[in-house]
Order: structure tokens, then C-alpha cells, then sequence
């Protein structure tokens, strides 16, 4: 088993400057998911309240979660890379 030095020893240091922009970039993927969860709900109160015979409607607001969803799986996939990067 490898020790914390060890591993950290692994990641790739980053500069005072490149640390703070992915200090940044890891804030603003932060505030775009908190928006993206806010759309998403806002979207499934949507398909509650809609017509359940509106098949076409549906399949829209399905689109548009599916779509969200992709977003928010590869802004999570970003903000952990940048994370570890980070030692967070």
C-alpha cells in the first residue's frame, strides 16, 4: 500500500497560477451544477403537472432532462479531475 507522499508524489503540481484558475474553473462548475439541479427540478415539477396523454410534450421535457443530465455527468467528471489536481 502507498503512503499519502507517495501518491501525491503522483499528481501533477500546479503553479500558483494554474492553481488559481482551477480553483476558479472548480468554483464556476460548482455554480453551473447548482444551476443545472435547479433546472432539472424545475423541469420535473414541469412533467408532474403536464398532460399524461401528451406523449410529444413529454418526450420533450425528457429531452431536456436527458440533456441536463449529460451536462451535469461530464461538469462532475471535470470538477473531480480539477479536485485532485487541487488535493481537495
Amino acid at each position: 500500500m502507498r503512503t499519502a507522499d507517495e501518491q501525491s508524489a503522483d499528481q501533477p503540481k500546479l503553479s500558483g497560477k494554474e492553481y488559481a484558475q482551477a480553483s476558479r474553473r472548480v468554483s464556476a462548475i460548482e455554480r453551473k451544477l447548482e444551476k443545472i439541479e435547479q433546472q432539472k427540478g424545475e423541469l420535473e415539477s414541469q412533467m408532474n403537472a403536464h398532460d399524461p396523454t401528451d406523449y410529444e410534450g413529454l418526450g420533450k421535457l425528457s429531452a431536456q432532462i436527458a440533456e441536463l443530465e449529460t451536462q451535469q455527468g461530464e461538469l462532475e467528471t471535470e470538477w473531480f479531475d480539477l479536485s485532485e489536481q487541487l488535493g481537495k
